[in-house]
């Protein structure tokens, strides 16, 4: 029974890194000074993954702000269009009606 203390105890050593002995634990073991690593190295893949993520986001945005831009665009140039042959019709509309009265 003491011998079983001792093996669970003691970490197990494969390729110079200590790993669990427990069945089903994959992994090395986490002494307080990798454990404090570890978590500043996820904090950081968590900041790096945050700051991938505001660029695509913004990128995103960027392309919808640019299509919606173009989409006015060409409401612009539509509308224009339209403006300029109403105004026609309304000068055609208006000599007829000058003839008519005469």
């Amino acid at each position: 029974a003491r011998n079983k203390d001792v093996v669970a105890s003691s970490p197990i050593i494969r390729n110079g890194t200590p790993v669990s002995p427990l069945p089903g634990v994959m992994g090395p073991i986490h002494t307080g000074i990798s454990t404090e690593l570890s978590s500043k190295d996820e904090r950081e893949v968590k900041r790096e993954k945050r700051k991938q993520s505001n660029r695509e986001s913004a990128r995103r945005s960027r392309l919808r702000k640019q299509a919606e831009t173009e989409e006015l665009a060409t409401q612009v140039e539509s509308l224009t269009a339209e403006n300029t042959s109403l105004k026609s019709e309304i000068g055609k509309l208006t000599k007829s009606s000058e003839k008519l009265r005469e």
